[in-house]
């Protein structure tokens, strides 16, 4: 009798001993968000460009009985087909120009801006834009498992319609659950536009978007890491406060931080012309690189091995 209890009192410190095991591996693999605030590579890379804190995300629900590794074709073209028709002032991405009894209005709203703000009001918050993209890439697959992104957006007496089609094109030109949320992060705007009429817009036309605002003017890097420290999604994107996400933007981003978290992703930036809003293309490509008196540098793209 008594080397039997002696048999099960080892067998329950085995299965105490696994669960413990067991504990310890699972917590190991989450990142405390003191030590994200405290400078881990999460933390590291908030004010970068996009970071990713594990576990990865699941994505939608529905997709969960999926194989996650899956590559598969993210883009909606009826979405597409949809803005190929589209016609009017900036649609396809084209250029507007002002009749000269307009000039005036133009020159105000372009000192305070430093672009041509009243061609941006004449568009649509969401005009249409052509895929100008690489063949290449339009064929690309992505992984179905991919992680959700808080957009994390600083602004500072940005003009309304440029910002609110910053929100608009970021949102609508990507896969509706991968958006978790959009911030909006203030850095201390004085135009009485961007107070309570913003959030009063926000919260009538977007179920994922939310405005934070800093007390006193912080700067660029300061509103960002604010904004970061609010997020609740797996990676967080940071993007200007006027610019537009064209076709399928968001899926590139996320696969090669699903693949490997530590990885740092920038998007391929085309060009807004700042008199009438044409959009075009940069060039070709570049690496990103930084001399020694930290000044920005593009160098030439690498040849694949």
């Amino acid at each position: 009798m008594r080397r039997k209890q002696v048999t099960q009192l080892k067998i329950l410190a085995l299965v105490i001993g696994c669960l413990f095991v067991m504990l310890v591996v699972f917590h190991g693999n989450s990142v405390p968000s003191d030590l994200a605030d405290q400078g881990s590579e999460g933390g590291n890379n908030m004010a970068t460009g996009v970071s990713f804190s594990p576990p990865l995300g699941a994505g939608d629900a529905s997709d969960r009985t999926e194989d996650p590794n899956e590559l598969i074709d993210w883009h909606d073209y009826k979405a597409i087909e949809a803005e190929r028709a589209r016609q009017g002032p900036g649609e396809q991405g084209k250029g507007v120009h002002l009749d000269a009894s307009e000039n005036k209005a133009a020159d105000d709203l372009f000192r305070v801006n430093g672009f041509n703000a009243l061609v941006s009001d004449k568009m649509s918050l969401f005009r249409s834009l052509a895929d100008i993209r690489h063949s290449a890439c339009q064929g690309e697959r992505y992984r179905r498992g991919l992680p959700t992104a808080s957009i994390i957006i600083p602004f500072h007496e940005e003009h309304w319609s440029t910002l609110l089609r910053t929100v608009v094109s970021c949102i609508h030109r990507a896969p509706r659950h991968l958006v978790k949320e959009v911030i909006l992060v203030d850095d201390f705007s004085k135009k009485s536009f961007l107070g309570d009429p913003l959030e009063k817009y926000v919260s009538a036309h977007f179920t994922n978007v939310r405005v934070l605002r800093n007390a006193k003017r912080e700067g660029l890097i300061r509103t960002r890491i604010f904004g970061a420290r609010n997020a609740t999604g797996d990676v967080l994107i940071f993007l200007d406060s006027h610019c537009e996400c064209n076709i399928n933007w968001l899926p590139p981003l996320l696969h090669p931080i699903a693949n490997n978290y530590k990885t740092v992703v920038c998007p391929f930036i085309d060009v807004i012309d700042f008199n009438t809003f044409a959009y075009r293309a940069q060039d070709e490509g570049a690496r990103g690189a930084f001399d020694w008196e930290f000044y920005y540098k593009r160098l030439p793209l690498l040849p694949r091995i």
